[in-house]
This record gives C-alpha cells, sequence and structure tokens, in this order.
C-alpha cells in the first residue's frame, strides 16, 4: 500500500497527501459499510498503525509540507513499526522488540537495504518461516502464470 500511496503521490500530483491517505484507508473503510471498526484511529476501533521515520533523506525533500506528505513520499526502508489489530508485526527489530512477548521469535528480511524483523507468533502463519510462507506463495503465484513483484525502494 506505501507502493501505491507513493506513485499516486508521484503521478496524480492534484491529489493532496490527506486525500491519497483517506483514500486507502476512511474511504474504503466507509464503502465496505466498516468505518464503525476501522478506517480511522478512534477509541474502540481495530488499530492499524505504520510508523514511518521522520528522520531520512526525504525529511529534506522541499515537496514535504506537511507529515502526510512524508507518508505519501516514504519508501519501505522508512518504515520503522506495523501494527495490525493492535498488534505489532513488523519493523526496525530494536522497535519492534520492545512491543512482543517476552522470548518472541521473529523472521528477519532485509528491505531496500536495512534490515527489518517480521512477527508471525500470533498470526495464521504462526509456526511456519517467513521463508516457507514466500516459498508457498511463490509457487501458487507460479502455477496462477504470475510471480512476486520485486520492492520498489525509490
Amino acid at each position: 500500500m506505501l507502493q501505491e500511496l507513493g506513485y499516486a503521490g508521484r503521478h496524480y500530483t492534484s491529489l493532496a497527501s490527506d486525500r491519497l491517505i483517506a483514500m486507502a484507508t476512511s474511504v474504503p473503510a466507509s464503502v465496505a459499510r466498516l468505518d464503525d471498526q476501522i478506517g480511522t484511529l478512534a477509541p474502540n476501533k481495530r488499530a492499524d498503525i505504520v510508523v514511518i521515520d521522520n528522520h531520512t533523506t526525504r525529511a529534506n525533500d522541499p515537496s514535504v509540507h506537511t507529515p502526510l506528505d512524508r507518508v505519501v513520499r516514504a519508501t519501505p526502508a522508512d518504515v520503522v513499526l506495523v501494527v495490525v489489530g493492535g498488534e505489532a508485526l513488523y519493523g526496525d527489530p530494536a522497535v519492534l522488540a520492545r512491543f512482543l512477548p517476552p522470548g518472541a521469535k521473529t523472521d528477519q528480511i532485509t528491505v531496500c537495504g536495512v534490515q527489518k524483523d517480521i512477527y508471525l507468533g500470533q498470526s495464521a502463519a504462526a509456526g511456519r518461516s517467513l521463508s516457507q510462507i514466500q516459498d508457498a506463495l511463490r509457487a501458487s503465484l507460479a502455477r496462477a502464470g504470475s510471480s512476486l513483484p520485486d520492492i520498489e525502494c525509490d
């Protein structure tokens, strides 16, 4: 989704960052009639949060005027933490570890030259490694005549 926001921000410059982010969050929640559960950060809603590093090279980008511009221009390397349904699942190793149960096992992945950790412990994927999940996904996509795209780092 971050890559899609970035693409839209680069190619549809007439759309403000707050509008693009609404198109990825509150608007689909409303269309699906789930806006009482998701789509915005509010009490009693499921908390899905992405924390973006504020101190990246893009922080000095002259086209960044608001904090939401920084989100739209962020790359996968800029993601510090991802929380889904109130549970921390992905991010910078030191940050993610602060939100996990003691002894929690994570898988490591390099994203755009930066190490990230993934926590699968409470998900339906628990008991499988990231590489096992990726292999199964690649095999399924190959049977359908498709493949995993590369992560865009720019």
